[in-house]
């Protein structure tokens, strides 16, 4: 009898054990593994959020209905934001506190990337692969994984390339006034730097601006011949109209956050002409790429709308994820996943994406290329390259 209670003693030890192993990984359950994101859904880049979360949910669909992951299905709860730094650190609060959430996938913006950080880091949560290319996503911390190009970086490259080839001598620079702006502006010094260049001028806006007159106004006093633009969505359609409204010619570059097939629908004609940092193919219907239409067509079937850009990252960011948690087991713990992240090394080929991660490696491309709106269309104007961080 006292050799029976021994060994029930044992076995219950065990059990704890591994309950204990389970319970470092909030968010895993034995037939359960729970994500948050954290979008836009009610702020001005609606559109972009509702993308990133059509990409997310097709990814995690096709992993459910092939099984899950390693015998568990992958639920994903979403909060909103309103493109608001203070309102994206109260919804990881919830994520965490309420959901319980293993980690944040696909986190919009970087203000909104930056703020919440802290939270997800003190709290053991990870952040995987937001839509955010500042350093501060990237860093080699334990919890923080990115897969884009910095935003300094890209624009670095961008900016360099511009100067080039359409041999512009007198560079500005106008961006919107928080962390993602500033990454834009410091890329683009550092580009004009490596050329012995500096910006003539430069000038900011506020999240949420309509009206840029006086900022255009400034520019074209400057007698600028390139505008290098830290902006998203709606503002490079209003900038580059209020230009066109002046009677004022000048070539406008942006970085990766301007890529949607959404800005030539919303800019028309003002926006034709635009040069871009791309890190994705753009995934239209009608790609020569088999795949690439196979993937649009898939998309357009489950949600009635047309891919973007921002589906791309989202389906990206998703399909990252899934294949670190299969390759990190059964046992799937903080510890098993951030070591199975730091051995991510493939392609999603579909959007022209390679990756590689490491122990400090926690960015996982480097790969970016110019692109230009011509005909209402993105075209590509450079190929993919490495480039300098």
């Amino acid at each position: 009898m006292k050799r029976l209670r021994s060994i029930a003693a044992a076995s219950a030890i065990v059990a704890a054990t591994a309950g204990a192993a389970l319970a470092q990984a909030p968010g895993v359950s034995d037939k359960e593994i729970r994500l948050g994101t954290i979008q836009d859904m009610s702020g001005p880049i609606v559109q972009l959020s509702k993308q990133t979360i059509y990409g997310i949910q097709m990814a995690l669909e096709d992993a459910n209905a092939a099984g899950g992951v390693n015998g568990r299905q992958i639920k994903l709860s979403i909060e909103d934001h309103g493109y608001d730094p203070k309102k994206s650190v109260l919804a990881a609060q919830k994520l965490i506190e309420q959901t319980g959430v293993l980690g944040i996938v696909g986190l919009m913006g970087s203000p909104t990337s930056v703020a919440a950080m802290p939270v997800l880091e003190e709290a053991k949560v990870f952040s995987l692969f937001p839509l955010s290319a500042h350093a501060a996503v990237s860093e080699p911390q334990p919890m923080r994984w990115a897969f884009a190009p910095k935003y300094d970086a890209m624009m670095r490259m961008a900016t360099k390339e511009m100067i080039k080839t359409k041999g512009h001598k007198v560079i500005c620079s106008l961006y919107q006034d928080d962390d993602f702006g500033l990454e834009v502006y410091r890329g683009a010094t550092q580009g004009l730097k490596d050329l012995n260049m500096s910006l003539k001028e430069t000038t900011t806006y506020k999240r949420g601006a309509t009206d840029f007159s006086s900022q255009v106004a400034k520019l074209k006093s400057a007698g600028c011949e390139l505008v290098v633009l830290g902006a998203i969505l709606r503002e490079p359609a209003l900038i580059m109209a209020e230009a066109k409204k002046i009677g004022w010619t000048v070539d406008f570059v942006s970085s990766s956050a301007s890529h949607t097939i959404n800005l030539p629908k919303l800019g028309g004609k003002d926006v034709e002409g635009l040069y871009i940092a791309a890190i994705v193919k753009t995934p239209y219907a009608d790609d020569k790429d088999p795949a690439m239409k196979a993937w649009a067509e898939r998309f357009i079937a489950r949600f009635k709308t047309d891919p973007d850009v921002y589906a791309a990252y989202g389906y990206i960011g998703a399909e990252l994820f899934i294949r670190a948690a299969k390759a990190a087991g059964r046992d799937l713990t903080t510890a098993s996943l951030g070591k199975a992240l730091e051995g991510l090394k493939g392609s999603i080929e579909v959007f022209a994406s390679a990756y590689e991660f490491g122990p400090k490696k926690h960015l996982g491309s480097n790969m970016a290329w110019i692109v230009q709106i011509k005909d209402g269309r993105w075209v590509e104007v450079t190929k993919p390259a490495e480039i300098v961080d």
